[in-house]
C-alpha cells in the first residue's frame, strides 16, 4: 500500500512511514538524557558533543572563530560548519545539535527507502541495526561517526542504482557521481575515514573481475567515480587542509587510536573480539552476521537479484575496511559504530534477498520456507533484543549534564570564561565562551593566568587533562571561592569558581 501522489516521499509505502515515524519518536526521550552509563568506557559520549562543536559555538555566540583552540573542528568540517546556521536559526543547544544529526540520519534512511528495490532492506536495517544499542545511541549524539557511517550507506545505496540495468545510462552515470559524492563526504565528517575513499575501487574491481558481462558499465562507472572522488580529494586538500596546514598537522599528531602491526596485535584482536563482539547479547549480533556473510557468498555464486551482487560485495568490502580497528589498542564505542553499521547492513542484505524469494515447487519449495521462516525469526530475536535494550535505557536515563548546564547558566553571564576538558559539554545553555585544556597539547601553558577564567571544570584526579594543572604547580582547591562536584557518568567533575570573579554561593 502506497501514498497516492506524485510527490517521492509520498511514493513511500504505508509501513515505511510508520517505521520512520517510530524511529524517531524512539530517539525524541534521549534529546536531553546523559549518555547511557554503559555506552562506552571512555569519555568520548560524554564529553566529545561539547568538544564537536565549542568552536562554532564560540564563533556563532561570541564571534571568535579559532581553529587552533580545539583539534574537533580541523577534524569534522562537515559536522561543524552546517551546525552555524542551525545554530543561528534554533539556538546552540544540546538538543537542537542532537536534533540536526538524527534528522540527517533519519533522511539518508528515507533515500534509501525511497528506492523500491532497496526499501526491503532499510525495513530489516531499521529494526536490526538502527535500533541496536551502540548504533541507536550514537544516532542522536552529536558526533561524526553516524553522519559517516549514514554518508557511507548513500554511497553504496547509488552505487546499486548505477549498476541496475533497468536504469537509462545517463541516470546511471548521474547515481555512479552521488555514489563518490557521499563517499567523499563520510571524510569530510571526519577525516579519520579517509580510509574508505578505496571502497567503491575496491568494489569495482571485484565486480571487473566477477561480472564479465558487464565489464564496459563497470569501468565507465569506475572512472566516473575515482574522478568524483578525486575531485573532492582535491577540494579538501586546497581549500582545508593546506590553508590550515600547520594547526592541522598539529592536531593529527596527538590523535588516539592509531593503526599499527606489531608483535602484540593479535593480542589486540582477540581481546578486541571477545570483549566487545562476543559476549552478552552482542554475540547474537556477531552471529547472525557470521550467518549471512557465509549465505551471502553461496547467493552469490546461485541465485539472486540484479542489485545483490553489488550490495553484497559493497557491504563485505565496507566491513573488511573497518576490521582493521579490531587490531587498535585503544577502541571505544565511538569507533565501532561504522563496523557495527556496515555488518547489520549486510546482514540485511542476505535476509531481504531470502525473504524476495519467490515461489518454488517440490523440494526447492520447503527448503524456501525453512530459509524465510529463518531470516524472520533472526529478524524478531534481534529486533527483541535491541527492544529489551532500549527500555532498559530508558529506565537508566539521568540528566547530570542538562542540571549541570543549568547551574552554570544560573551563574554565568554570556561573556564569562570557561575552561577544562568537560568545559565545552557544560555550557550550552549559558552561552559562556569555553575552551578545552589538556596538558602538552592544547591551552595547557598555565592556564589559569593565561586565560583568567571565571571557571575552571576539571575531574577531581585531573584524569581528563592528564594532570595539566597539577603537573605546573596549580592547585585549583586552592585557588577557588567555592566548588561543587556532579558525578558525570563515571567520572567525578568539579567545578571551581576562581578567587576574585565574584563567584556565588552554593
Amino acid at each position: 500500500m502506497r501514498c497516492k501522489t506524485g510527490h517521492p516521499f509520498f511514493r513511500l509505502s504505508y509501513p515505511f512511514i510508520i517505521m520512520m515515524a517510530l524511529l524517531f519518536a524512539a530517539h525524541l526521550p534521549f534529546l536531553q538524557a546523559d549518555p547511557d552509563i554503559h555506552i562506552s568506557f571512555s569519555r568520548g559520549p560524554f564529553t566529545d558533543e561539547g568538544l564537536n562543536t565549542i568552536q562554532v559555538r564560540n564563533w556563532v555566540n561570541h564571534g571568535q572563530l579559532n581553529l587552533a583552540e580545539c583539534d574537533n573542528l580541523l577534524k569534522t568540517p562537515l559536522l561543524g560548519f552546517p551546525l552555524a546556521l542551525i545554530y543561528k536559526l534554533f539556538g546552540a543547544t544540546l538538543t537542537v545539535s542532537r536534533l540536526h544529526v538524527m534528522i540527517l540520519v533519519l533522511i539518508a534512511l528515507i533515500i534509501l527507502g525511497s528506492d523500491p528495490k532497496n526499501r526491503g532492506i532499510v525495513l530489516i536495517l531499521i529494526p536490526v541495526t538502527f535500533l541496536q544499542y551502540q548504533v541507536f545511541q550514537f544516532t542522536h549524539f552529536t558526533l561524526a561517526e553516524i553522519l559517516s557511517s549514514a554518508a557511507v550507506l548513500l554511497a553504496i545505496h547509488f552505487l546499486s542504482r548505477s549498476s541496475d540495468p533497468e536504469i537509462n545510462i545517463k541516470s546511471q552515470d548521474k547515481m555512479a557521481i552521488l555514489s563518490g559524492v557521499f563517499l567523499s563526504m563520510a571524510w569530510f565528517f571526519k577525516i579519520q575515514f579517509i580510509y574508505l575513499i578505496v571502497l567503491l575501487p575496491l568494489v569495482q574491481s571485484v565486480r571487473l573481475l566477477t561480472e564479465k558481462s558487464r565489464r564496459r558499465l563497470i569501468i565507465r562507472q569506475g572512472f566516473i567515480i575515482c574522478a568524483t572522488l578525486l575531485f573532492f580529494l582535491a577540494l579538501y586538500l586546497f581549500t582545508w587542509y593546506l590553508p590550515n596546514r600547520e594547526a592541522y598537522d598539529y592536531m593529527m599528531a596527538h590523535q588516539s587510536g592509531e593503526f599499527s602491526i606489531g608483535a602484540k596485535t593479535r593480542e589486540y584482536i582477540h581481546f578486541n573480539i571477545s570483549f566487545f563482539f562476543l559476549k552478552g547479547w552482542m554475540q547474537y549480533f556477531v552471529y547472525a552476521f557470521l550467518a549471512c556473510l557465509a549465505t551471502g557468498v553461496v547467493l552469490l555464486a546461485t541465485r539472486r537479484s540484479p542489485r545483490f551482487p553489488v550490495l553484497f560485495i559493497s557491504s563485505l568490502a565496507w566491513f573488511l575496511l573497518e576490521c582493521h580497528k579490531l587490531a587498535m589498542v585503544y577502541l571505544p564505542t565511538r569507533y565501532q559504530i561504522s563496523l557495527l553499521v556496515s555488518m547489520g547492513l549486510l546482514i540485511s542484505i542476505v535476509l531481504n534477498e531470502i525473504i524476495g524469494f519467490r515461489k518454488e515447487s517440490g523440494k526447492r519449495a520447503r527448503l524456501l520456507i525453512v530459509m524465510k521462516t529463518t531470516a524472520l525469526c533472526l529478524i524478531v530475536l534481534l529486533f527483541s533484543i535491541n527492544i529489551i535494550n532500549y527500555f532498559k535505557t530508558l529506565e537508566r536515563r539521568n540528566y547530570t549534564i542538562r542540571n549541570t548546564n543549568q547551574y552554570l547558566a544560573d551563574r554565568l553571564n554570556p561573556g564569562d570564561l570557561v575552561i577544562g576538558a568537560w568545559a565545552p559539554s557544560l555550557t550550552w545553555k549559558s552561552k559562556a565562551k569555553a575552551i578545552p585544556v589538556w596538558n602538552n597539547f592544547l591551552n595547557y601553558n598555565d592556564p589559569v593566568n593565561q586565560f583568567k577564567p571565571r571557571v575552571v571544570v576539571a575531574e577531581t584526579d585531573e584524569q581528563d587533562s592528564e594532570q595539566a594543572f597539577r603537573s605546573q604547580g596549580i592547585i585549583l582547591d586552592e585557588l577557588t571561592d567555592s566548588t561543587k562536584v556532579v558525578t558525570i557518568g563515571q567520572w567525578e567533575v568539579g567545578i571551581y569558581w576562581m578567587f576574585g570573579n565574584n563567584a556565588f554561593p552554593l
